[in-house]
């Protein structure tokens, strides 16, 4: 089941850097999926030592990030954060995050429609209107549940990770773009909330396989689609039916989804009565 929303709270135009966890700073750290790992200052035998943090030790930090554009603070905190208990590969955490509303200085959800408020923490960020990944080491993003970046990641495609020496990254993207139906990969969606699609990637051990026969809707990479069966599409559930600006383009090649083309890393079966009987 996917929706359409890229993901429920974005950190876009906030600056994190040099952030204060705790009363301490973290000097350094990397970001791996959710191992978080940095250094806090101790006193450890009357000498302040580096003392590494990760992981749910970071339960309990406030994080002060300031608005680029209004010069503004906004503080958050990590209220709790647990291993994904459906992902057998033990690197998917989820973060309950909570701001503190300087109006009525009450700890509120930043994930208000997302499962327990939670989400996934990523490194860099996802531009709102096209949906493109925006690799930055100084930018971090939470998302939520209820959005394609978390959903995605939760599917296998961990943007972080690599299978069989291939990077994960791409096919994270491209499931951002399949999962909202972004044909032209341009963050236009070409779906409604609830619709269901069957799929499988091109990776030599498949992360998510087929369980159905339905047809083929199209093949997907980092940009888009690479091609699209226009007559068995999510277009059609649409109440406000929007054709794709690049539909020309992608619309006419025999066999779409039979044989995969070299550059389609997913490709997505799709079932237009299956669809709108669930949905009415």
């Amino acid at each position: 089941m996917q929706g359409f929303k890229i993901q429920g709270f974005s950190l876009q135009g906030f600056s994190l850097q040099g952030f204060s966890l705790q009363g301490f700073s973290l000097q350094a750290f990397s970001l791996q999926g959710s191992e978080i790992s940095g250094f806090k200052v101790e006193t450890v035998g009357g000498e302040e030592v580096l003392v590494p943090v990760a992981g749910e030790e970071l339960v309990g930090t406030e994080i002060t990030v300031r608005h680029d554009e209004s010069e503004t603070d906004l503080t958050l905190r990590i209220d709790d954060i647990r291993l994904d208990p459906e992902s057998d590969t033990d690197d998917v955490y989820f973060y309950t995050v909570t701001y503190l509303n300087p109006e009525t200085g009450d700890w509120e959800p930043t994930c208000p429609d997302a499962p327990g408020n939670e989400s996934i923490l990523l490194s860099g960020m996802w531009d709102a209107e096209t949906g493109d990944r925006i690799e930055d080491a100084d930018t971090f993003s939470f998302a939520c549940r209820n959005g394609v970046i978390a959903k995605c990641t939760e599917w296998g495609y961990r943007p972080w990770a690599e299978q069989e020496g291939q990077s994960l990254a791409p096919y994270h993207q491209a499931c951002t773009r399949m999962a909202r139906a972004d044909y032209c990969g341009d963050g236009t969606p070409h779906t409604v909330n609830g619709v269901t699609i069957d799929i499988e990637d091109q990776l030599d051990t498949s992360i998510q396989s087929y369980e159905s026969w339905w047809p083929f809707e199209a093949e997907w990479n980092e940009d888009g689609a690479v091609c699209l069966n226009a007559w068995n599409s999510r277009i059609w559930l649409m109440d406000d039916i929007q054709l794709p600006s690049c539909l020309q383009e992608i619309a006419h090649k025999p066999k779409c989804g039979w044989k995969p083309s070299a550059e389609t890393l997913m490709v997505d079966r799709f079932s237009f009565l299956y669809n709108w009987w669930n949905l009415h």
